[in-house]
């Protein structure tokens, strides 16, 4: 079990996720920051967001833009 964090960035602004999550592994937190993602695409000011998955050791995992399709 690995901790990850799901920032959500524009590339200019980023609302951190300071405190993570544990998950099982990275196809969990993936799964995660998809449904954070897809929760977002409804929100005008989201439009140009990403979620963004980082481990505990600072290793971007994955980039899902806000408003993807799955």
């Amino acid at each position: 079990m690995r901790r990850y964090f799901l920032h959500c960035t524009d590339g200019t602004k980023i609302y951190e996720d300071s405190s993570g999550r544990v998950y099982a592994n990275d196809a969990d937190a993936l799964d995660h920051a998809e449904q954070i993602a897809k929760d977002l695409g409804g929100e005008v000011e989201y439009r140009d967001f990403s979620s963004v998955i980082v481990d505990e050791d600072g290793l971007e995992i994955a980039r899902v833009p806000v408003g993807a399709k799955f």
